[in-house]
């Protein structure tokens, strides 16, 4: 059949004998309605999904003329609002709330519409809460924090007011940010402008803080602090904040953490301090700031080893220089009687800190 052919075929007649073309959408829906009438393979719950989640906004809308319920569910409770907002289709979303989908259906796995939104649905989340949809149910902020990949979604959650201290379990919206995403400065920064707690803990005593140190995160860390965490809040296992920054060798976090009156002689229950950590890292502009500020430099571990003895197996000569010029005392041994120098030959001679250690009659 030739073009002009194919045309004619498509044009009615009226009453005026004019020729009417069938539009190519009413032919569509037409096309669909027959589908769904003569197709027995795939009932119309399956088509209406389908159309759902790709988007096909005039499908949906031909399922729910035709009779489709806009909440029907499969066996695992997902619907097709759950399926919309997990495939970023707006328009769909639009229809479904119009046409009474219920924005807080709870899916077999506990999400509602808003756990599921697409990385590029912040529109569907203002969508969502605009009819209804509650922030905290099952606290979706936690999944979105979890999927990754959904900063600008999770954000957009919290600036319509979803809470940033829930609790699922033990999770919390700062631990998961900091447990899930590369890079979660900018999530982050949003839940503590918006009230996030620094001062709670974990089952083992750890605050925001002490995790954000433990997992290497210094400009969360500074934004934690600068934000009034408690510079001093200690773990279970006597773990402060400076302790942990000190042992990660993160200097800057250490001097910021000195210089907002972090306990510099608190000790962890193996009577480790800072001063023993800074030291065996190398760590010497910590080490002057630590000493300046008043730091044992004698400080014993419950092993009995000294900053110096700490310094001597695994930290620079610049280290042990600044302990003995600040008064530490080379002599003291271990209760295995081993020095500061028996360390640093344990672990090789060390050059200049052997130097640095030894006797001056054992040079003759």
């Amino acid at each position: 059949m030739n073009r002009d052919a194919k045309v004619k075929a498509m044009n009615i007649v009226d009453k005026s004998g004019t020729a009417v073309e069938i539009s190519a959408e009413s032919r569509r829906l037409s096309h669909l309605h027959r589908w769904l009438k003569n197709d027995r393979r795939t009932g119309p719950t399956e088509k209406f999904f389908a159309a759902a989640q790709n988007c096909d906004d005039i499908e949906v809308s031909a399922l729910i003329n035709s009779g489709v319920n806009a909440n029907i569910a499969d066996e695992n409770g997902k619907n097709a609002l759950h399926r919309a907002a997990e495939h970023g289709c707006l328009k769909v979303v639009d229809i479904l709330i119009k046409n009474g989908a219920n924005v807080n259906a709870i899916a077999g796995n506990n999400s509602t519409a808003l756990a599921l939104v697409a990385s590029n649905g912040t529109e569907i989340v203002d969508l969502l809460v605009k009819n209804g949809a509650d922030v905290n149910l099952n606290a979706p902020i936690l999944d979105l924090i979890q999927s990754r990949h959904k900063d600008d979604v999770a954000i957009q959650l919290i600036r319509n007011g979803a809470d940033v201290n829930i609790q699922r379990g033990e999770d919390r919206p700062l631990d998961f940010a900091a447990i899930f995403l590369e890079c979660p400065e900018n999530i982050v920064e949003q839940l503590v402008n918006a009230g996030a707690n620094l001062s709670v803990t974990d089952e083992m005593g750890r605050s925001p803080l002490s995790e954000a140190i433990n997992d290497g995160y210094d400009r969360i860390a500074e934004l934690y602090i600068k934000n009034g965490a408690d510079v001093n809040q200690t773990g279970n296992y006597g773990h402060t904040p400076l302790y942990l920054s000190t042992m990660r060798k993160m200097d800057n976090i250490s001097e910021i953490l000195i210089n907002k009156g972090a306990n510099i002689n608190a000790v962890t229950s193996s009577g480790i301090s800072p001063l023993h950590a800074a030291a065996g890292g190398g760590l010497d502009n910590v080490v002057e700031l630590l000493i300046k500020k008043g730091a044992n430099v004698n400080a014993r571990a419950v092993d009995g080893s000294t900053p110096l003895h700490w310094a001597a197996q695994t930290g620079t000569a610049m280290t042990v220089h600044l302990l003995l010029k600040n008064g530490a005392d080379k002599d003291i041994e271990t209760p295995d009687g081993k020095t500061a120098l028996d360390f640093a030959e344990m672990k090789g001679n060390r050059g200049e800190i052997t130097r640095l250690l030894k006797p001056w009659w054992k040079f003759w």
